[in-house]
């Protein structure tokens, strides 16, 4: 948290300055917990819309983020986690990549999502937690029927999903893996578990992808398998295999609350991988010849592990446009 020498709140700096704090070259600006409610003068005296990458604003007391939010044009990470007067975040900078808004319980509209459904703008921010975010997420689905696009949650999820054009994970409210994922599997006596996805012939992967799905439930005791004490528990980790060669993997770690976590994998970016691994095979002199794209997938794995007891069920799906 960024401090006056006398250790007044962040709203006392904007009084003791009388004008802007001028950091010109500040990167990095954490506030949370100061409960700022007058945020638009705040954030206009930071003289630094050019530098400024990371923003927490985590704790505050205001009912909307300020529309000058988006002037600030290299912002890549903005938290604003337990914002509980947070109504409305209105278009963000296109260098986000990560918004948190966990426990902003009464946040109604993010214009990111809302602009997907209305077919503004087709890209997501690559990484977002929405934990307890109930309220947005009603939203979205009343606006969704409002404008006939809600034929079933599998529709809705693609219209969000089958358009990006990189990796996404999205952390949301939800008693269960979503019942349009075509496999799942309760995890309640296994530790791991893998799925195999044969991709049938002359499947065009364009604009199409993987979503890999965790229901994790809040439990007063968190513990898991491994009863060594580790810094950065995982609560879980998945590997994908493309043709029984590793092409990519991510883990989980401390969610908290009881929560659906989503991560999705346009096809391209696993087909690429694979070409690049190919080439390393290459100039390793363990293959042969340089890589063709098939017409066609081979076999997909994912290998789901278990880490916490906090990890319910799991489960995968092939994304497709909508229609």
């Amino acid at each position: 948290m960024v401090k006056s020498e006398d250790s007044r709140t962040a709203e006392s700096l904007v009084t003791l300055h009388r004008g802007n704090l001028v950091f010109p070259k500040l990167s990095k600006f954490n506030v949370g917990g100061s409960n700022l409610s007058e945020i638009t003068n705040f954030l206009l005296t930071l003289d630094c819309m050019a530098t400024l990458t990371r923003l927490d604003l985590s704790g505050s007391n205001f009912i909307s983020l300020p529309a000058c939010i988006i002037n600030f044009v290299n912002l890549h990470e903005l938290r604003l986690v337990g914002c509980k007067r947070l109504r409305e975040i209105p278009e963000l900078p296109q260098e986000m990549e990560v918004l948190d808004v966990s426990d902003c319980v009464s946040l109604e509209r993010v214009s990111n999502l809302s602009n997907i459904l209305e077919r503004k703008e087709s890209q997501m921010i690559s990484e977002m937690n929405l934990t307890k975010c109930w309220r947005l997420r009603n939203n979205l689905v009343r606006f969704a029927k409002k404008k006939n696009m809600f034929i079933n949650q599998v529709n809705l999820f693609s219209l969000f999903l089958s358009s990006q054009q990189s990796y996404v994970e999205v952390v949301f409210p939800g008693s269960g893996i979503p019942k349009w994922f075509s496999c799942c599997r309760d995890l309640k006596d296994l530790r791991e578990c893998a799925f195999s996805i044969k991709i049938p012939q002359n499947f065009k992967f364009e604009n199409k992808g993987l979503a890999v799905c965790a229901f994790l439930e809040k439990t007063k005791n968190r513990f898991h398998f491994d009863t060594k004490p580790k810094l950065n528990i995982r609560d879980f980790s998945i590997d994908i295999y493309l043709d029984e060669r590793r092409t990519d993997n991510t883990h989980s770690t401390g969610k908290g609350s009881t929560v659906v976590w989503l991560w999705y994998i346009p096809f391209f970016v696993i087909m690429s991988v694979r070409e690049s691994l190919w080439e390393y095979e290459c100039m390793k002199g363990r293959a042969k010849s340089s890589w063709v794209m098939p017409p066609y997938l081979p076999t997909l794995r994912v290998h789901f592990v278990r880490i916490s007891k906090a990890v319910k069920s799991c489960g995968v799906h092939l994304v497709m446009p909508p229609g």
